[in-house]
């Protein structure tokens, strides 16, 4: 289980955002991101769901590996939300960047609760509001590891 899950790393690490954005079209810039911010979610959920499971090693390479991505998904919807058309898609990688603020200051969580507040008008749901509930929570624990923050199912979905 742990090659098929180093090569699942691998096929996400060789994704490439810039080509699948599609140069010289005209929401380039909004695909850029949305394939960036998507890219970095999908890592830090993978990396820290199959550690969780004991299918990966929590390893030095493994912990660069998720904390680049962080900054980068960071970054990322940062830009992303900026763009009204791409905001609105964001409940996933906001509940992952959440997740990962629990390893940064109280700014990045700020930040996470303050967009997903957002989402939740802009979107008219109460899904984000959920995910912020859930956060907070985990926040509390302090380092708690991803089966932590979801030691119970949760469907953010209204």
């Amino acid at each position: 289980m742990r090659l098929e899950a180093e090569t699942l790393l691998d096929h996400i690490e060789s994704f490439s955002p810039e080509d699948w954005a599609q140069p010289n079209t005209s929401f380039h810039q909004e695909w850029l991101h949305i394939g960036i911010v998507y890219q970095s979610a999908t890592a830090i959920y993978c990396i820290s769901s199959l550690q969780s499971l004991g299918i990966l090693p929590i390893t030095a390479k493994l912990s660069a590996m998720q904390f680049s991505h962080g900054e980068r998904l960071f970054v990322a919807l940062k830009t992303a939300v900026s763009f009204p058309s791409v905001r609105k898609f964001m409940l996933w990688p906001f509940v992952v960047a959440g997740v990962e603020a629990a390893h940064h200051s109280i700014y990045e969580k700020d930040w996470v609760e303050e967009q997903l507040t957002l989402l939740s008008k802009d979107a008219g749901s109460s899904s984000p509001l959920k995910a912020i509930t859930v956060l907070k929570a985990f926040w509390l624990k302090e380092r708690g590891s991803w089966d932590d923050c979801f030691d119970v199912p949760n469907a953010f979905i209204s």
